[in-house]
């Protein structure tokens, strides 16, 4: 392979650009909440503010070709992608996306699709990493040492410099997120309990979060945390046609690192869920955090969905597979943000 000089680089950027330039795209948000009352940070960037989300819907009325998920999966189908077209999704199923989110969607007209965790519906307590940063990234001293018995197996941290986080560093880091460099200990130690807790059943991470919640001498979940949404408020959300609801499996599990039988009960058991609440058919699918195989791609396209989301900063083009849709994570960007990535097709 010849090396392209540097002085081209910048030409070859720009036809990439240029060929990239009005195919559709896919937004994935979370949650639409202002976070500066929580007493913990938003560490994987999961929340918009409504304020900057209502921006964000009219920029996408004035620019792009508006369209639900439902819509860009058939014309994909059809050979008849259209010009800057964009479709707006929410993982995990938030409350605040029926008491935040769809006034602002029906306002600017704007359909959307919810991916719902289905186990999590009707769950007082929050989504596990949300719990888990409410627990550890809040200032304060913690014991010295953790000791999680899960499974029959025990682990163990001894946490040094991560027992105290100060209120000044706390606040100092409330923009960190969690794929970059951890900034002090206690920020390690959320990542290294974030991770060993995503590997778990969903039962164990429920058992591991009470006796955290002991440990730290956390009895109540903070009022603010976010919540999921309740089987009512599903229903809710999903009247009226304009939100459409996805399954984002039973619970949260990594689809690739499960064997077959508990992969199919969290595809498949995801949509016999959903639908037995919501009394009709649930066609889309999201893989959490993205993560997909052949065989996850396998179990979805038998569980009988029609299109399914992965993540990354990509493009929908006339040959994507409709159980691999990329999608682009929408940050917390002010109006003027917004629309300048949008411009650049979110070329960063």
């Amino acid at each position: 392979m010849i090396p392209v000089p540097a002085s081209l680089a910048p030409m070859r950027r720009f036809l990439r650009r240029k060929r990239r330039a009005g195919l559709p795209i896919i937004l994935m948000y979370h949650r639409i909440g202002d976070t500066a009352g929580e007493a913990s940070s938003d560490p994987w960037g999961s929340a918009v503010s409504p304020a900057r989300f209502a921006q964000h819907l009219d920029i996408l009325r004035r620019r792009r070709v508006v369209l639900s998920l439902r819509q860009l999966a058939a014309r994909l189908a059809a050979g008849t992608l259209p010009h800057n077209g964009v479709v707006v999704t929410f993982d995990d199923g938030y409350a605040d996306n029926l008491h935040a989110a769809k006034p602002l969607l029906e306002t600017h007209d704007v359909p959307a699709t919810v991916f719902a965790v289905a186990s999590a519906i009707g769950r007082p307590t929050g989504f596990w990493w949300d719990e888990l940063a409410a627990i550890l990234l809040r200032p304060g001293a913690l014991p010295p040492t953790l000791r999680l018995e899960t499974g029959g197996t025990t682990q163990g941290w001894d946490l040094g410099a991560a027992a105290h986080l100060t209120a000044a560093d706390a606040e100092a880091c409330r923009d960190w997120r969690g794929w970059q460099p951890p900034p002090t200990p206690r920020h390690a130690l959320f990542l290294s309990l974030w991770r060993w807790l995503r590997e778990r059943p969903d039962t164990q991470r429920l058992e591991s979060l009470d006796a955290l919640r002991a440990w730290a001498g956390d009895g109540a979940r903070p009022a603010a945390s976010p919540r999921p949404l309740t089987g009512e408020e599903l229903v809710r959300l999903a009247e009226g046609g304009l939100v459409e609801i996805g399954a984002h499996t039973a619970t949260h599990a990594p689809l690739p690192r499960l064997g077959a039988a508990l992969r199919d009960r969290e595809v498949a058991g995801s949509k016999a869920s959903l639908e037995a609440r919501l009394g009709h058919e649930v066609r889309a699918f999201s893989y959490p955090h993205g993560e997909h195989d052949a065989a996850s791609i396998a179990s979805v396209r038998q569980a009988g969905f029609a299109c399914a989301c992965i993540t990354g900063e990509t493009h929908v083009r006339r040959h994507t597979d409709p159980l691999c849709l990329p999608r682009i994570q929408a940050d917390d960007w002010d109006g003027e943000e917004f629309e300048r990535r949008l411009s650049q097709e979110f070329i960063a």
